[in-house]
């Protein structure tokens, strides 16, 4: 119905320090499953795995892989694993409001007991990415969700102040300079920026984005034109799809085709 070739499966189980991962590659239709393997490792080879299944799996799709891809692809974000099972917490925590507008959770609008639930799940992705950076203090990451809560949590009250959202800059920046590939820190630079009113500076930060992740969906629909906004629309098909149909409406009522 997706129209989707093929569909990765995998399970995972882990006992003490002893991690097994069972990966299959399945086509859509009646050919099955293309391809399986098991992998038995250590619970600190956990990022080693993920860069050797991602790229069995290109393999086996017969997809060329860029030496810039390769090198993201075996990109590890933390030695710590501690640091990054808090990075976790702090983003699933992060998923309990929207992605979409950032802005509309700020504490400056309290006055429901869904804003309150927000609130408190921003104040606990705060804690979960500091106890991050306590393990590991070079977690380009977990800068990213600071950068992310502190929007959140200061849009409305400093909206009309001239140090408006500095700091998610200064976040963003930091997390930029102890890794230059992360898409999400140039998304919420090109957020900034667009909030600045430093359009060229923003579009400038999306595509970095798109450049070295072509799959996030969140650049496309921050860029806001109708042909991102589609594009954005055909990579998620999650939660906040219907916010992105809902802007594709409202971009052609904009342009007069009602």
């Amino acid at each position: 119905e997706l129209g989707v070739v093929y569909l990765l499966e995998g399970s995972f189980q882990k006992y003490g320090n002893d991690v097994r991962l069972i990966i299959q590659l399945i086509r859509a239709g009646k050919e099955g499953h293309v391809w399986a393997n098991e992998y038995d490792r250590n619970w600190s080879d956990i990022f080693a795995v993920q860069s050797e299944v991602a790229q069995a799996v290109a393999t086996e799709l017969y997809a060329s892989i860029t030496p810039e891809e390769k090198k993201l692809i075996e990109k590890i974000p933390t030695a710590s694993l501690t640091a990054y099972d808090f990075y976790q917490k702090g983003r699933e925590a992060e998923r309990k409001f929207s992605l979409v507008n950032l802005s509309a959770f700020s504490e400056f609008s309290l006055g429901s007991a869904d804003n309150t639930s927000n609130i408190q799940a921003i104040e606990r992705a705060k804690k979960m990415y500091n106890t991050a950076l306590k393990y590991d203090s070079t977690f380009a990451l977990a800068y990213v969700g600071l950068a992310s809560v502190y929007w959140n949590k200061n849009y409305y009250k400093e909206y009309f102040s001239q140090n408006f959202l500095d700091s998610v800059l200064y976040l963003a920046k930091k997390a930029l300079s102890l890794d230059n590939q992360l898409p999400d820190a140039h998304n919420i630079m090109g957020m900034y920026y667009g909030e600045k009113g430093d359009h060229s500076q923003a579009l400038e930060e999306f595509d970095q984005a798109i450049k070295l992740n072509p799959n996030d969906w969140m650049a496309y629909y921050k860029k806001g034109d109708i042909k991102s906004l589609q594009i954005a629309a055909s990579l998620n098909h999650g939660l906040e799809l219907p916010i992105i149909i809902g802007s594709i409406a409202l971009s052609y009522t904009d342009g007069g085709f009602i």
